[in-house]
């Protein structure tokens, strides 16, 4: 995933160790949602990650938003 290394700052490990979320943006409020959607399948795709966002909250975005979201 290209989006960032903040976590592994703070001590991240497993799938998510690469994600750098922050900011104020559409999907800054569903962070913990993808971060657990990542932890229970690493190999999730982004188009995938976008179907399930919009499957559980209504919130659309672009896969390569969510590639982009730090």
């Amino acid at each position: 995933m290209a989006i960032g290394a903040c976590f592994r700052c703070e001590g991240g490990k497993g799938p998510v160790a690469n994600l750098c979320f922050g900011g104020k943006g559409k999907l800054d409020p569903h962070r913990s949602f993808l971060i657990e959607l990542i932890e229970q399948d690493g190999d999730m795709t982004m188009p995938e990650l976008a179907g399930a966002l919009a499957d559980a909250t209504g919130v659309q975005a672009h896969p390569d938003a969510i590639g982009r979201f730090h």
